[in-house]
């Protein structure tokens, strides 16, 4: 199939190996922690016309 328009393609992937990791810490507890987000996968096509 022939397009006849551009067409690009781009994937963003964000924390690939889904690994746990912390964003900040506050003090030696677990109270002041905030964890990191997990994987996330984005799809984008764009066309040009």
């Amino acid at each position: 199939m022939k397009l006849q328009y551009p067409v690009t393609l781009q994937v963003n992937v964000k924390n690939l190996f889904d690994k746990t990791y912390y964003t900040s810490s506050i003090g030696t507890n677990n109270l002041g922690n905030q964890i990191g987000d997990p994987r996330e996968v984005q799809f984008t096509v764009k066309m040009d016309f």
